[in-house]
């Protein structure tokens, strides 16, 4: 029997069909509505920041990315703008216009150059933030939906639309040549990647593919499949907790499911209250998960140290 999440904090957003991201680096909510507004809530309180006011914006945000060692956010927008949002200044610089298509990813390099990627545009793009101007475009003839950088490597890895991973070298930016091309398993959702994650000084990736879990380790640019988990329900968010080497999966059930990441076994599930639960993210301190419910607009807290003992 699943355990139940019982009912904890949760942030209310306002607006339609809401985006909302999490920045683990400020312990920050961004909430992105359809209209084009950004609001900005502070993850510890729940409470709106009051020092930063609320965004308008041409259209609704689906991509963003926090600079590693700056207050810079990437913000990618449906129409095909692109913002850098200053944290501290609070304001934000438009550096590309509207397009025909919308901005399906995007990624801080370093504080100097940012790479982002268009719908159906079959390209990755890289842009000098100071110059505003675009450096280099490396095709692999599908779209990029999703980012992992390994920065002890010097590495970026997208996952594409048709299931392939692309490794491309970021020590000689802006020259960022594509080292590596590994095909996978196309899915209706392309290849989605959480962060790169560290066991016994190994690093892995972990890859979605449908119901799949996939754990990759990378080394020098080459990929090799560790393990394959079957969830069995289709996969909309993961989740990695490296404190206790667990992988999170939410799914259309409206539950978490959590599997080891060493022997790939299911170690627990909790039901969810949430009517639309297709968002999930770790907060600062790595021992909470917010999960986001679609259909009202609420945003619900799951502590770990509650089932602490279940993954003992």
């Amino acid at each position: 029997m699943p355990l139940t999440l019982n009912k904890g904090k949760a942030l209310k957003v306002t607006g339609t069909e809401v985006w909302n991201f999490y920045l683990q680096k400020h312990n920050l909510i961004i909430s992105c509505s359809a209209n084009g507004i950004v609001e900005f809530y502070d993850a510890a309180t729940l409470l709106r920041r009051k020092e930063s006011e609320p965004l308008q914006l041409d259209s609704l945000v689906i991509a963003i990315s926090n600079a590693h060692r700056d207050e810079m956010i990437f913000l990618g927008c449906e129409l095909g703008d692109v913002h850098i949002y200053n944290l501290v200044s609070k304001k934000a610089m438009k550096m590309k216009k509207k397009g025909v298509c919308f901005v399906a990813g995007g990624i801080f390099l370093n504080s100097s150059y940012y790479a982002f990627t268009e719908l159906e545009a079959a390209k990755l793009s890289i842009f000098d933030l100071f110059n505003r101007n675009m450096i280099n475009v490396y095709s692999k003839n599908k779209d990029a939906i999703s980012f992992c950088e390994l920065e002890s490597q010097k590495l970026l890895i997208t996952g594409l639309e048709d299931g392939c991973l692309a490794v491309y070298k970021t020590n000689q930016l802006p020259k960022m040549p594509m080292i590596n091309s590994v095909q996978g398993y196309q899915t209706e959702l392309g290849v989605i990647l959480t962060e790169s994650i560290a066991v016994k000084k190994r690093e892995y990736l972990v890859k979605n593919e449908n119901d799949k879990i996939k754990i990759l380790n990378v080394n020098k640019g080459r990929i090799r499949l560790v393990k394959v988990i079957q969830t069995g329900d289709v996969i909309f968010g993961m989740v990695c907790l490296e404190r206790y080497k667990v992988i999170g999966t939410i799914h259309d059930t409206n539950e978490v499911k959590f599997w080891s990441l060493m022997s790939g076994k299911l170690r627990m599930r909790l039901k969810l209250k949430n009517d639309r639960a297709q968002q999930m993210f770790l907060m600062k301190d790595k021992n909470i998960i917010g999960v986001v419910d679609l259909s009202r607009n609420e945003i619900e807290m799951a502590n770990f140290n509650d089932f602490e003992d279940k993954f003992a």
